[in-house]
């Protein structure tokens, strides 16, 4: 998240262990931590060289999810002010490990107070950022039209068979 990065490059997903190793992301930690509401997220995992098929998570619940982040507001050469966040990730559980190996780190209601409470101390914050339990998640393949930035349809988030990115039904999921 340095300072001459361009906007695409300061979205990004930051990995939970540099952040107690990197003094930049530890600062960001007491001073600059949000949540980011979501209905889910989405792997991809390979299944060739050039083949990978798309998978959602969501909680079984069907609830909402809140995944730990870090803000930042910036000028870009003009001067325009812009506001960014990066998601924090940890090694993925056993129910996202076997599709790929990171995930975002997701919050109940009571990690989410203690995540965005100022007093929290740094130990505390750090010890949140873990993987969430395993059987609190359901995953499945998904259209590969959630690649295309254009698509829009509810449909593309709906289990469907596993296909690779070419629309072959394939063996592996």
């Amino acid at each position: 998240m340095g300072k001459n990065k361009t906007l695409a490059e300061r979205i990004i997903n930051t990995h939970a262990e540099l952040i107690q190793d990197k003094p930049v992301f530890k600062k960001k930690l007491m001073r600059s931590r949000c949540i980011i509401p979501a209905d889910g997220f989405y792997a991809w995992k390979k299944v060739g060289k050039k083949t990978s098929i798309p998978w959602r998570f969501v909680l079984k619940s069907k609830k909402i999810v809140s995944f730990a982040g870090l803000w930042e507001e910036y000028d870009d050469s003009e001067g325009q002010s812009y506001h960014t966040f990066t998601i924090i990730t940890v090694l993925a559980n056993d129910a996202v490990s076997p599709v790929t190996e990171r995930m975002p780190v997701i919050f109940s209601r009571k990690e989410e107070e203690l995540w965005l409470n100022k007093e929290t101390k740094v130990e505390i914050l750090l010890d949140l950022l873990k993987p969430s339990p395993a059987n609190e998640l359901e995953g499945f393949t998904v259209s590969h039209g959630i690649n295309s930035p254009t698509s829009e349809s509810p449909l593309l988030i709906v289990p469907t068979p596993s296909t690779d990115q070419f629309g072959n039904l394939t063996l592996f999921d």
